[in-house]
Formats: C-alpha cells, sequence, structure tokens
C-alpha cells in the first residue's frame, strides 16, 4: 500500500511539473507584426517601421504598454552588413499611477516609427541591414499580471549609397540636408522645383519643413500624394505626427481611416489612425492623468 501511494505522489509531482512548465512556457497572447514600405532606401530617407499588435488570446489583454522605445518598452536591434546588431536603449523614466488600457481579443493597435530617430542621429547610413523588433507589452502597474515580451518577425532591408542615386535625387538631398539645418531655399525657388520632387522619396520630409503649423489642407495632400505613391506608412506618418493640428475635427481621420481601409496594402496605415484618433479621443475624457511626468532617464 504505503508503495503504491509514493508511485501515485511520485505520478502527480510528475505531473504537476509539466503541467507548470507548460504554463510557464506557454506563447503570449499577443503577436507582433513588423512592416515597411519597401525594402531599399535612399541615403538619408527616414526609414519607416510599422508596428501592429495583435491579441490572439481569448481574454482582453490588460494593462498595455505604450508603443515607447524612450520609455523602454519597444526595442530595436538593428545590425549592419551582418555586423553585432545595435539596441535602443530607454532614455525617459515615469511613474504610472493608472494601469494601461486593455486590447480585446482580435483587437490591435499599431503604430509608425523612423529608425533614423533611434541610431545614427536621424540617418542610416549605406549598407544591408537586419532588424529586430521586441515590445514589452505590460505596463506594469498591475503587478498580479506577468510580465509578457513579443519578438516581431525579422525584417532586412538595404540603404542605397550616394553614389548610386540619381542626379535629380542628389539634388533634393542637399535641399533636404540643408533644410534640417535650418537654411531653406526661398519660398520662390522651392516652388520653381517643387512638382519636379514631388516623386522624390525624400519630397515628404521636405515639404514638411515648409509647412506652415496650421496648414491641414497642405497635410493632405501631402498625405494623398504618398497614397499614390504606395507610401502608406509615409502618408500615416505625415497625419500621426501632426496629429494635434486635426485635434479639433477628428472626422479627417474618420474620413481617413474609412479610405485606407478599402485597400489591403494600407491596413497597418489604417490601423495607425484609428490607434491615435482613440488615445485623443481617450486623452479627452475627464479623469486623471495616466502617469506622472516624464523626465530623462539616469
Amino acid at each position: 500500500m504505503p508503495g503504491n501511494v509514493l508511485r501515485i505522489l511520485a505520478a502527480s509531482l510528475i505531473f504537476s511539473g509539466c503541467a507548470g512548465s507548460n504554463r510557464l512556457t506557454q506563447p503570449p497572447p499577443l503577436s507582433l507584426h513588423v512592416t515597411m514600405e519597401r525594402s531599399e532606401f535612399l541615403p538619408g530617407e527616414p526609414v519607416l517601421v510599422g508596428l501592429s499588435v495583435e491579441n490572439e488570446g481569448r481574454r482582453p489583454f490588460e494593462d498595455l504598454a505604450p508603443f515607447s522605445v524612450e520609455l523602454g518598452y519597444l526595442g530595436f536591434l538593428l545590425s549592419k552588413n551582418g555586423g553585432e546588431p545595435g539596441r535602443t536603449h530607454s532614455s525617459w523614466a515615469a511613474v504610472f499611477t493608472h494601469e494601461g488600457p486593455r486590447l480585446a481579443p482580435g483587437d490591435r493597435i499599431c503604430d509608425v516609427r523612423n529608425l533614423g530617430m533611434y541610431f545614427r542621429s536621424g540617418a542610416l547610413g549605406s549598407g544591408s541591414y537586419m532588424l529586430k523588433t521586441v515590445f514589452r507589452a505590460r505596463l506594469g502597474v498591475r503587478r498580479d499580471l506577468r510580465p509578457v515580451e513579443v519578438e516581431g518577425n525579422e525584417v532586412a532591408f538595404t540603404v542605397r549609397d550616394t553614389s548610386a542615386i540619381s542626379s535629380d535625387e542628389t539634388a533634393a538631398l542637399q535641399i533636404l540636408q540643408l533644410g534640417r539645418a535650418g537654411q531653406l531655399p526661398s519660398r520662390d525657388r522651392w516652388n520653381g522645383i517643387r512638382v519636379g520632387l514631388m516623386g522624390s522619396g525624400y519630397f515628404p520630409e521636405i515639404e514638411g519643413l515648409f509647412m506652415s503649423s496650421q496648414d491641414s489642407v497642405g497635410l493632405e495632400q501631402m498625405a494623398s500624394t504618398c497614397l499614390a505613391q504606395g507610401r502608406p506608412l509615409t502618408a500615416a506618418a505625415i497625419l500621426r505626427a501632426r496629429f494635434d493640428r486635426f485635434s479639433d475635427n477628428l472626422n479627417v481621420y474618420r474620413a481617413w481611416i474609412q479610405r485606407m481601409e478599402r485597400d489591403d496594402r494600407e491596413a497597418v496605415s489604417a490601423c495607425i489612425l484609428r490607434s491615435w484618433r482613440n488615445l485623443v479621443l481617450q486623452a479627452r475624457r475627464p479623469t486623471s492623468p495616466p502617469h506622472s511626468p516624464v523626465s530623462p532617464a539616469r
């Protein structure tokens, strides 16, 4: 009898151990999908990355963190020409007092990031790159919830050398570099060369340098041009980066979302705008701020 009891206890311990191991190693309920508009970029051109997190579980995902490189929730590992990857690091610290939002089963949130903002002071040199993305999905306010880390699909891309681009693109790059340094050409000169540069990969950023802070019509025209060129992430980035200009008229976002949802290739861009529209609506609710003021990390 004692022998049978020992065998039963041993079997139950083994079973419990396996079950516990399965609980620890079960896949996260979230998936992270990383996209790019294309696989080849001009030197100095913004390298945009589309991010989409979907709840593939059966329950709402609670205490969701933001897509923030600065706060350390989003991380990029970027290797060049097969070398050791460079990593992003958090540069800000915050104390959150309210838990993050919920993501219902089947729902997703999206955003867009410019890799150049996190590597080499805004520009990536020529070469072949491999990008890995990691998202720490829990904000950390709810102590009863386990941390969740999600890895996205790897993405490969190249940045061309300046010697491999056309004379028109070289001229556009020179204008962009001067503009970044605060040395823009005169408005008359820009109007004279603008049409010829509309097909350039540098055009959206150059045009943005001339934009008035109140020129929402011009911004929409820029976004339309990018969509026509098959650059939905650029279109979404233009609208998303200047969402405060549309905060009094969220119907602008609604119209763009409906427009982008008609094309599967622009689905992530529609999700980006929808996510930001929801954030604007959430910020308008008469509630306490979700966290204390943010400060640079030490």
